[in-house]
Order: C-alpha cells, then sequence, then structure tokens
C-alpha cells in the first residue's frame, strides 16, 4: 500500500497535533504557542523550546502551517507568527477522527461505556 500525501501530512505526534489545534484558533507566535499548549495541559510535559521550534520547521515544511508575518513583544522584539493552513486545518480533523477512534477502543478495552 502506498502513503498519500496526507498519510504523511497527518502521522502527527502529540505536540504537533497541539500545535495544530492551537494555531486553529489563533496566529500565534512560538512562545505564545507553547504558554497556550500548557495553559491547556498543565500537567502535560515540559515544552522545551528547541523541540517546539523544530517541529514548527516540520510543520511548515509539510505545509500544514506558515509564517503569517511578523508582530513585536512588549519589549519592541520582532516574534515570527505562524497560521494554520487549509491543509494543516484538513490534517488536524483527520487526527481528530483518528484519536476519537483510539478513545473509543480504549474505552471499549475498559469495558466503560462510551
Amino acid at each position: 500500500m502506498t502513503e498519500t500525501t496526507m498519510d504523511r501530512q497527518v502521522k502527527l505526534s502529540m505536540l504537533e497535533t497541539q500545535v495544530l489545534m492551537v494555531l486553529a484558533r489563533d496566529d500565534l507566535h512560538g512562545y505564545g504557542i507553547a504558554l497556550e499548549i500548557q495553559r491547556r495541559d498543565p500537567g502535560g510535559p515540559r515544552i522545551y523550546p528547541t523541540n517546539l521550534y523544530r517541529r514548527l520547521h516540520d510543520l511548515a515544511d509539510r505545509g500544514l502551517i506558515a509564517n503569517a508575518g511578523t508582530e513585536l513583544d512588549d519589549k519592541g522584539r520582532a516574534r515570527k507568527t505562524f497560521a494554520l493552513t487549509d491543509v494543516g486545518r484538513e490534517a488536524l480533523s483527520t487526527q481528530t477522527e483518528r484519536l476519537a477512534g483510539f478513545v473509543d477502543e480504549l474505552r471499549a478495552a475498559e469495558g466503560s461505556p462510551e
């Protein structure tokens, strides 16, 4: 079976999924993305800047996010902002379906109602 372009694009790590989820609501710079992920999952793993920016670069290379411009922070420093692309939105939708199926299987395995 050959792997389609979309199959390659939707093989997302948890961090990549979280990035797309955050960008589905608003364009943000890397630090803002990290803060929003931590706000949504305060008990989750620590997000290391090196790992986050590597993932942002990879997501951009795969066409899932794009440069949305630059904004200045309160100290006048330029911050590159990112936006979810149409392909990224489609990949997030596919990932959501995949994860929903996985959760259904987990519930079935433990005997919990859906």
